[in-house]
């Protein structure tokens, strides 16, 4: 898999499946004589939409972005799972007059294991180790159990809002893998419509390229027309004012044409001096009878940023109910239980010494009512407000979703009888040029009137492809709006391509997909 601005041009045959063949070191370059130019990569639009799949960089930023998104994910999964920490601590110090001075020696060492529960409430478990050494006597150990548990009762309190920042981080999670579809949808879709957009140039090209010659013909049928005697000679400045003409339309299309190519290298993300051969024609595709409802539930199924849209709401309704939890009062019930022992003899002593200790055991309630916190009520406000303003905008969505679609299933329709009218119209500018051209063979036409339907030809003949581009792009974006663009070009969607352990041991090969 590659993934490069400046792709080398063997390297990008591999990825088309064509492999251009290097010939003998040409005269004249140190270490590249006879050098031969590899002849041009045969490109299909297939072929182009998988290459910016592993080449395109808003495509790579964005998976490289779910890196951090999926670890995300992972953190909030991660609050349900027990955290140790260990907390140690060594001391020595020095007390009394010079005569009588004491040296006392400290070590603490506290590991303790914490748990969240789904209800909100939260256990603590330690065990306390702690060494006192003195000059003046012996050695203290003291090793000691501690266990608590809090529960908030109210606020705080409760499996929905515990799990609340799980149910959010989740519908993130969904949010972001919609975001990545979108980003390919609309990537495929740029590079589908500069492929198309060069193939039109391409037969623009030809049509500039063909009609100067035509032009260069007829220059030359005039000249034999007037040494025969059957054309006056002024009438030859017309003719050649056309040929002028046709040239300096050759050199604009030639560079118009280089410009569509250049553009679609930018989007593949690959080495601008690349040359490649389109092999894709413009084929106009049966599509059957269109219909506006079916293409509309597609859509609200399928489009991402409706999908969003619809997390959004469900994320305002989880905001109000936390905002609801805040303002009440806090009621916590607490349970502690202690054990200790002490020996001087060691930790291991002093820890079978908490056999013989009755221990400390307690219980209560603890409540805490805040006054005059008109933060707490801002909250409330706040998220009824955004639940409201989201409702209003997911209305506003899909009613622009349904106008939306309902246009382009009209401009669909309406393309597609434009080609046809086009096709005919380029078929009848052909045959009137030739009909005229006779006519002036035989005397009874002039230059004017056949440089005229020349141009309209080359009108016709460009309106038409143009017109056929219009309707395949339609489609194209039709497919981007109803957000089965992955689906139509048979895409597989892959969620992300780095591990975040990779990453985060700094192994990750950045380099795979180049």
């Amino acid at each position: 898999m590659m993934r490069c601005r400046f792709l080398p041009a063997v390297l990008l045959a591999l990825a088309v499946g064509a492999v251009p063949a290097v010939s003998e070191p040409a005269d004249g370059l140190p270490g590249s004589a006879g050098l031969a130019d590899p002849p041009p990569l045969e490109l299909d639009l297939k072929t182009a939409v998988e290459l910016a799949l592993v080449s395109n960089r808003d495509i790579e930023s964005a998976y490289l972005g779910r890196v951090t998104q999926e670890y995300g994910l992972r953190v909030a999964e991660d609050q349900f799972r027990p955290d140790l920490t260990i907390n140690a601590d060594r001391s020595t110090g020095r007390s009394g007059d010079p005569l009588n001075r004491v040296e006392v020696d400290s070590t603490t060492m506290n590991p303790t294991l914490s748990l969240l529960v789904p209800t909100g409430g939260r256990v603590l478990f330690t065990w306390a180790n702690r060494r006192d050494a003195s000059s003046a006597g012996a050695t203290q150990y003291r090793s000691g159990l501690d266990l608590s548990f809090v529960q908030p009762l109210l606020s705080g309190g409760g499996v929905s809002v515990t799990r609340a920042p799980l149910r959010l981080a989740r519908i993130n999670e969904r949010s972001n893998v919609l975001t990545l579809k979108s980003t390919i949808n609309s990537t495929i879709t740029q590079v589908i419509t500069a492929y198309r957009n060069l193939l039109l140039q391409e037969r623009r090209f030809e049509i500039v390229e063909r009609s100067l010659a035509r032009a260069k013909t007829l220059l030359e049928t005039n000249r034999a027309m007037i040494e025969a005697g059957r054309m006056a000679r002024q009438d030859i400045v017309q003719t050649e004012a056309d040929v002028s003409q046709r040239e300096l339309d050759f050199v604009v299309a030639q560079n118009t044409l280089d410009s569509a190519r250049l553009a679609l290298l930018d989007i593949l993300d690959i080495d601008p001096e690349t040359r490649f051969r389109l092999t894709d024609t413009l084929r106009l595709e049966d599509i059957g009878d269109l219909e506006f409802e079916s293409a509309y539930a597609v859509a609200l199924a399928n489009r991402p940023n409706y999908l969003q849209a619809l997390l959004q709401t469900e994320v305002a309704e989880i905001n109000l109910r936390l905002a609801k939890n805040r303002r009440l009062w806090r009621l916590d019930a607490n349970l502690t239980a202690s054990l200790g022992g002490d020996s001087d003899a060691g930790y291991r002593s002093a820890f079978r010494d908490l056999e013989d200790d009755p221990g400390d055991y307690r219980a209560g309630l603890q409540l805490t009512v805040p006054f005059g916190d008109l933060s707490l009520k801002q909250g409330v406000i706040s998220a009824r407000v955004a639940q409201r303003r989201q409702a209003l905008s997911l209305e506003e969505l899909r009613e622009t979703l349904r106008i939306d679609i309902q246009d382009q299933v009209r401009s669909i329709k309406n393309l597609r009888e434009q080609v046809d009218l086009a096709e005919r119209a380029a078929e009848l500018a052909a045959q009137q040029l030739d009909v005229e051209k006779l006519k002036l063979a035989q005397g009874r036409s002039t230059n004017f009137q056949v440089l005229n339907l020349e141009d309209q030809l080359i009108s016709a003949q460009i309106g038409e492809v143009s017109a056929e581009v219009n309707y395949l792009n339609a489609l194209t974006r039709l497919d981007e709006a109803l957000g089965t663009t992955m689906d139509t070009w048979g895409v597989p969607f892959e969620v992300r391509r780095y591990a975040p352990e990779a990453v985060l041991r700094d192994r990750a090969d950045w380099e795979t997909r180049q």
